[in-house]
């Protein structure tokens, strides 16, 4: 069973770009390392490795992570689906993973391993959920990720609120651009502060 999932996933993450797909180089990606503009603007400074993860931040996405796939799911007429029911499908494939997963480690997991472990489950079963509801991929990708792209974007412009004033601003293109890529940039630093990224681009 364990690999026949695995060979679903495997084929259902090359199609959509989602395992090592995802990084192939793509047209239209600023690079900061090679755009003189962005390169003033954009950090991209990698982790020192001090940072130690924000859990309660990092839990609470992953809730409302859990939030957005039930409430699009119900965008795609999945009504067979519950709270309770993904809780428990996440409950049992933790118990199912979790001892496979951390085989390797000879000491305790730390708070980044749990949540890379915890993401990892989240979004397995998500994808079997959507393999098995044979749910349409592309509108639903687009409708989660700009869902939980607001929602970060949310948290970041509660612990920096001068970013709304800064976006907002009657300026002209330019202006708009370079405000943009310092939201861009304090949104990556904030993830980066919180233990969620290392770096970025």
């Amino acid at each position: 069973v364990i690999d026949k999932l695995d060979s679903k996933w495997e084929r259902f993450s090359d199609d959509f770009g989602l395992g090592d797909k995802r990084n192939q180089p793509k047209r239209n990606v600023i690079d900061a390392g090679g755009n003189e503009r962005s390169k003033k603007v954009v950090q991209s400074q990698s982790n020192d490795g001090n940072i130690v993860l924000d859990e309660v931040f990092a839990d609470n996405l992953l809730k409302r992570c859990d939030e957005t796939f039930m409430a699009c799911l119900k965008t795609q007429n999945i009504a067979t689906i519950s709270a309770e029911s993904l809780l428990r499908q996440i409950n049992d494939t933790t118990n199912l993973l979790r001892k496979s997963f951390f085989k390797a480690s000879s000491s305790p997991a730390n708070a980044q391993e749990e949540f890379n472990f915890n993401c990892y489950v989240h979004f397995r079963v998500y994808n079997e959920i959507l393999v098995k509801e044979e749910v349409f991929f592309p509108s639903f990708k687009n409708d989660f990720e700009a869902t939980v792209g607001k929602l970060i974007l949310k948290s970041t412009l509660k612990e920096q609120p001068s970013l709304l004033q800064d976006l907002a601003s009657e300026t002209t293109l330019n202006e708009r651009l370079t405000n943009a890529l310092v939201a861009s940039d304090t949104v990556a630093t904030l993830l980066q502060n919180k233990g969620l990224i290392d770096t970025w681009e």
